[in-house]
């Protein structure tokens, strides 16, 4: 049972149908249209109503019921309707215009597009970004609107091309510019800093913050009460006493004694207690090595 096909087509008033067998016919305003049928469909009218039956119940004739139903009705609209396409056109410069029979499209090519109208098919252009396409046949119609279309089908990223009027465009995110290496690790090292001292203010500001820097030749660290602003004690590589004493700047060894240093000065002032604040830097080398001394000369972290 075609839920389609059994619905009666209803013939409006000044419209003119003739069934001549398998042929359909029909008169209006908008010019005269004609549809042959298969032999398995039965149409028939009484009074102001068409009705499309099924002769038998073969798998054809049911497959060709809703179809048949929908292409007389197709038929009665267009001559006393007609069809609507709306097309519409977006890009920068992208513009249309109709010139005597043609359309002339400018869709970004080196060259203009001209297609010709059909005697069947009207075509208006209010603006220069839209197309209204109409006639009396749904098929030309749309297949007229399908080909100007196809000149340049919309893209997905900006949208730009020849649409429908109500088409949903899915668009897609650009491709994003690739940074260095180095803007890279500048970004991993951002975030990690930014989640240090995120967990650092959950725990509070009553203890002083140990904060470590390094680069690729010293390290430098310093306890700092933020509530006053002020530092507490400080140690660094670049102390003359302590730099006599290494050999390089860089390694372990040398992270071992500015902790071991800034232990013992912190000790001495009364610090007890600190946070340890390693900024964008992994717990790792001579990070670790630096905390750990500090904990050795007696601060607790």
């Amino acid at each position: 049972m075609s839920r389609v096909g059994q619905m009666p087509i209803n013939v409006p008033d000044g419209v003119d149908v003739n069934v001549a067998g398998q042929l359909i016919t029909a008169k209006g305003k908008l010019g005269e249209l004609s549809v042959s049928v298969v032999d398995d469909v039965e149409v028939t009218r009484e009074e102001n109503q068409i009705l499309v039956k099924p002769r038998g119940n073969s798998r054809h004739a049911r497959n060709m019921w809703g179809t048949t139903r929908s292409l007389v009705q197709n038929i009665v609209t267009g001559v006393d309707e007609g069809f609507t396409i709306n097309l519409e056109i977006v890009g920068v410069g992208y513009r249309a215009a109709v010139e005597g029979k043609d359309l002339v499209l400018q869709l970004g090519f080196s060259h203009e597009v001209r297609h010709p109208i059909p005697d069947e098919i009207s075509v208006k252009c209010e603006r220069p970004t839209a197309i209204s396409i109409s006639g009396a046949n749904r098929q030309q119609v749309g297949q007229f609107a399908s080909n100007i279309r196809s000149y340049r089908p919309p893209e997905p990223y900006k949208g730009k091309g020849v649409k429908y009027e109500n088409e949903y465009i899915l668009r897609k995110e650009g491709k994003k510019k690739q940074g260095s290496t180095m803007q890279r690790l500048n970004e991993l090292r951002a975030r990690r800093k930014q989640r240090v001292r995120s967990g650092l203010r959950k725990k509070g500001t009553l203890r002083p913050r140990l904060s470590v820097f390094r680069s690729n030749k010293n390290i430098y660290a310093q306890i700092i009460d933020d509530r006053s602003g002020a530092t507490l004690a400080s140690a660094s590589t670049i102390e003359k006493d302590l730099k006599e004493t290494l050999k390089s700047g860089s390694d372990r060894d040398a992270a071992t004694a500015v902790g071991k240093l800034l232990g013992e000065r912190a000790v001495a002032k009364g610090v007890a207690e600190a946070v340890f604040d390693r900024g964008s830097y992994i717990y790792h080398g001579r990070v670790k090595a630096l905390a750990d001394a500090a904990r050795e000369a007696g601060l607790k972290f």
